[in-house]
């Protein structure tokens, strides 16, 4: 499995790690009868302060866990945003700008939180951009059927458009887009994006749509930052770092200029535990989280906790005047932590009770895209049940319901073996 994997060391640790904590965590839901999500929350929390986990024994420990998650689940604490609510993303591979259109169409089927795959080429990648919104804006308030046609047809992209209906209320303006560079955008490509992102509201209908629902972009830089920031980190170990190096103070510099255009920068790839998170946050709003790759549930929710408690602190702290500081003057530290405004969990090609083990997270996250078991036959699955995705037929005239996530709340993972 190694050698097919390409894992080695660390990463094969934390990659196994993964598998058998949420198997451990499966089993301590269902003898505490509880979702994994609260366990797992519960256990994080008290390892953050240190109690009852360092207590003498494990049963001990069990006995603190289990009663911190008893109260999660409490009708005191527990909210319909507890377990509902949650954005859930659909992936659309990188393909012709038609195609891409179309498997735009059926993902919008199941909800309307779309994360396209984009390459570097800039002018490509905005001609995949408008073809989607084309489609998106054609289909808009009205019912639409898949598959759809596989060719073009005049006046529509595959003539695709259907007849009325007064059960699909569909509109454009509820689609939210995050693109996912994987690390092939240079500072020169994103300078390109950023000048047509803002030239885009005063162009066509296509531009001003995505304008308003591009939010988010993932990993645009490349993962040789992570070792760039390491070498300016031993050269100037005192501060400046960042504007030591052309390239991380291209990049920090760029980190504004997509806010400037409501776009949000967030790692993936660079961010593999909570110690390199630190050092990313002068080019980052936000992380990616994948229990793959962090070694499983509780170092997620540790990295949750870390970004997500710490953003609250320093949005309490931070003033108009520092708020669109490019640079660290320090060494980074777990404080700067405080920077990043946003978790993310995402998920690779997984079975169903891996995307379910991830789904866990989206109560503290409200959003990521655990739709990997989507590319797993079902005669591959071997477990049933999980989480629900509430499609546009399952919705009807509720649209608010349309593509949010509703977690689980039986035992453990909920997602019991196949008979």
């Amino acid at each position: 499995f190694v050698s097919m994997s390409g894992l080695e060391g660390e990463c094969m640790e934390r990659f196994g790690k993964s598998g058998l904590l949420m198997a451990l965590l499966d089993a301590l839901g269902q003898i505490l009868d509880v979702p994994v999500w609260c366990v797992a929350d519960a256990w994080t929390r008290l390892r953050i302060r240190n109690v009852p986990c360092n207590a003498p024994n494990i049963t001990d420990q069990i006995d603190g866990v289990g009663a911190a998650a008893k109260r999660l689940t409490s009708p005191l604490t527990t909210t319909a945003t507890t377990t509902t609510n949650h954005a859930g993303y659909l992936t659309v591979s990188m393909n012709t700008p038609h195609e891409m259109a179309v498997n735009t169409l059926e993902a919008l089927v199941a909800t309307p939180f779309i994360k396209v795959k984009l390459d570097g080429n800039t002018t490509l990648s905005w001609e995949r951009l408008t073809t989607m919104a084309a489609a998106i804006l054609d289909v808009s308030g009205e019912e639409f059927t898949v598959p759809y046609a596989s060719g073009p047809s005049e006046g529509r992209i595959g003539g695709y458009k259907a007849t009325l209906s007064s059960q699909h209320h569909f509109k454009a303006d509820s689609v939210t887009l995050v693109i996912d560079a994987n690390a092939a955008w240079t500072p020169e490509g994103s300078t390109a994006f950023i000048n047509l992102m803002k030239t885009a509201t005063d162009s066509t209908p296509e531009g001003r749509f995505l304008r308003r629902a591009v939010t988010l972009l993932e990993q645009p830089f490349p993962t040789s930052l992570v070792q760039s920031c390491t070498d300016a980190l031993e050269a100037h170990p005192t501060g400046g770092w960042v504007e030591s190096s052309e390239v991380l103070s291209q990049w920090a510099a760029l980190k504004h200029q997509f806010e400037e255009v409501g776009v949000l920068v967030f790692a993936d790839e660079s961010a593999t535990v909570l110690k390199d998170l630190p050092t990313l946050c002068p080019f980052i709003h936000g992380v990616n989280i994948k229990l793959e790759k962090c070694g499983g549930i509780l170092a997620a929710f540790h990295i949750c906790h870390a970004v997500l408690d710490t953003a609250v602190e320093g949005e309490e702290e931070e003033t108009a005047s520092t708020a669109n500081t490019v640079t660290l003057s320090h060494p980074p530290t777990i404080t700067d932590l405080g920077r990043l405004q946003f978790a993310w969990i995402g998920t690779m090609v997984s079975s169903r009770l891996g995307c379910n083990g991830a789904a866990q997270l989206l109560y503290l996250t409200g959003q990521g895209d655990v739709d990997g078991s989507l590319l797993v036959t079902e005669k591959c699955q071997v477990h049933s049940g999980g989480f629900g995705w509430p499609s546009i037929t399952d919705c009807g005239t509720d649209v608010g319901h349309h593509g949010r996530i509703v977690l689980s709340t039986k035992a453990g993972l909920g997602c019991p073996a196949k008979k």
